[in-house]
């Protein structure tokens, strides 16, 4: 399957997603009950540790049933010094990341071009992996869906509860989930979402909870003709104010206005090229930990949304939720506003009732 240039620029972001994030602990789980809330708080208890592991999956990605994307991932992590290494491929395009604790470099093999990104503490877990999007599915999903565990049956040889998600009301803005649970282990081996006309599918193929990594593991070998490129000295950001922000964008803008939310950064951003604008970006925590991602910049001109996003209503607009990467988007007085909802246990509600109470920047 030939991808195109957006379906490629996933493949690579996905790869860096897979990087930047996360993953359920993998230590034995014990046996439970099957009940729906027997088995979810398990799954989510589960979380809260990380363990080492060596895996493949495969995820597809649909719309009115036509397959739009489908990628094949490896993935290697090791408990306790975070190290990671992720190499996938999707059509024509392959890209290998190495999260080393300090850096994360990412490798386009179609392009032979490398990519480096600083981290940092206040990007948090950056871009969420598959199966961080999953669990943040399965919490917001606890007070308008009914869950049912439909039995216990095999994938990838293990015993797992096949657990069905289903929406109280008709209409709602997260549909079904379907999901199978490692009675042993907790770790979910496959899953299926669907919201409109779009589904997502993932799979693991194998799994190794024990492996044997050495340093060489997570270090990449480069070709000697590679291309380097830093990710913040493409777009290079700096530090500003609120005030020099508004400047910027020659007007004030919105912002959250709630005491349990603490600023941590306000960066400026000049993008050149096909983007041509200029973009404030803000980092938001709460209770000491990063929890909103927050950028704002002129509407352009061709405003059309993304169409792999959901239509939905945000501060009395109209506004796009993009399941994937929980953003949600609108435009609002000339300015688009997207937020990214990095911390897992907040809800989409929670956050759509934070944006309603946003006040300008100027008050």
């Amino acid at each position: 399957m030939k991808m195109n240039l957006k379906k490629a620029t996933a493949g690579l972001a996905l790869a860096i997603s897979l990087i930047t994030s996360g993953c359920e602990d993998t230590g034995a789980g014990g046996q439970a009950g099957s009940t729906p809330a027997d088995v979810v708080s398990k799954v989510l208890e589960s979380q809260k540790k990380m363990g080492s592991y060596y895996a493949e999956s495969t995820i597809r990605t649909y719309q009115n049933d036509q397959l739009l994307t489908e990628s094949f991932s490896k993935e290697w992590v090791e408990e306790g010094t975070g190290r990671k290494r992720v190499e996938i491929k999707s059509g024509d395009d392959e890209a290998i990341s190495v999260n080393e604790g300090q850096e994360l470099l990412t490798y386009d093999k179609k392009s032979n071009t490398a990519f480096t990104m600083k981290l940092d503490e206040s990007m948090g877990t950056g871009s969420m992996s598959q199966k961080d999007q999953l669990m943040n599915l399965i919490k917001s999903m606890q007070s308008t869906h009914n869950y049912e565990v439909a039995g216990e049956e095999q994938v990838l040889g293990n015993s797992a509860y096949h657990v069905k998600v289903t929406p109280e009301k008709q209409n709602t803005l997260l549909g079904e989930l379907e999901f199978w649970v490692d009675s042993r282990t907790w770790f979910i081996l496959k899953s299926s979402s669907a919201s409109g006309d779009m589904k997502v599918e993932s799979e693991y193929t194998k799994l190794d909870f024990a492996p044997k990594f050495t340093d060489d593991t997570f270090r990449l070998k480069l070709p000697d003709d590679v291309v380097m490129q830093s990710i913040q000295d493409m777009h290079p950001a700096r530090e500003v104010s609120l005030k020099e922000a508004e400047e910027e964008l020659k007007q004030p803008f919105l912002l959250f206005d709630d005491k349990e939310l603490s600023l941590l950064k306000t960066e400026l951003l000049e993008f050149k090229g096909s983007l041509n604008r200029t973009e404030i970006n803000m980092n938001f925590a709460k209770d000491h930990m990063p929890s909103l991602h927050l950028s704002v910049f002129k509407v352009p001109e061709d405003a059309a949304w993304d169409p792999l996003g959901e239509e939905i209503q945000i501060r009395q607009v109209k506004g796009q939720y993009m399941e994937m990467i929980r953003s949600v988007a609108w435009d609002e007085d000339g300015l688009r506003y997207t937020i990214i909802i990095e911390n897992p246990d907040l809800s989409l509600e929670q956050v759509l009732e934070m944006a309603r109470q946003m006040k300008l920047s100027s008050k």
